[in-house]
């Protein structure tokens, strides 16, 4: 009745048309510190802040969403930004998802939320690039927008190269609303 906190990776369902399947992913940042004062620390208590307005932005109309936007030449700390967060993330009660189309991202949040609706997620978009690039950008702007369940929910994504996300996805706030170089 009740997905457990960590991080999953979403994977097509198989049989069933639109059906996916949530493998729980153990990843690895223990040896990976948060650094006091520093921007993660602010991030994550945004987030804790975020998360705890839910009833006020129901109360004025407003999807409670939020989106961050990585960028940054390749091993410059991304991708050890987002699993630190996530880290934290499970530490709040919450869910963690990693999916490679919004298609994927789009069903197993339907599914999710007919399950919990309340449950915090964290969604994991790597390389948001590459799924532009797999002529999945009006899916993918569906689901940044907010029309498939995606109440309680944060998007974080990642890009080695933001030039090629267009303004339609990175200079819109309601879609992503703090960009961090």
């Amino acid at each position: 009745d009740r997905l457990p906190p960590g991080f999953y990776e979403i994977n097509d369902g198989g049989a069933s048309p639109g059906g996916v399947t949530l493998c729980k992913v153990e990843i690895s940042c223990d040896d990976l510190m948060i650094p006091e004062g520093g921007m993660i620390e602010g991030i994550l208590k945004e987030i804790k802040d975020f998360l705890g307005l839910r009833e006020q932005f129901k109360a004025m109309g407003f999807a409670h969403k939020r989106g961050y936007l990585f960028f940054g030449d390749p091993g410059c700390g991304k991708s050890s930004m987002s699993n630190l967060i996530a880290r934290e993330f499970f530490k709040l009660g919450g869910i963690v998802l990693l999916g490679s189309s919004p298609a994927l991202i789009r069903n197993a949040m339907q599914d999710l939320r007919k399950i919990d609706e309340s449950i915090p997620v964290l969604v994991l978009l790597e390389d948001i690039d590459a799924m532009i690039e797999s002529r999945a950008e009006s899916d993918l702007l569906n689901v940044l927008d907010g029309a498939y369940s995606t109440s309680n929910t944060i998007f974080l994504a990642t890009t080695n190269h933001p030039e090629q996300l267009g303004e339609r996805i990175h200079n819109r706030p309601s879609r992503f609303d703090r960009v961090v170089e």
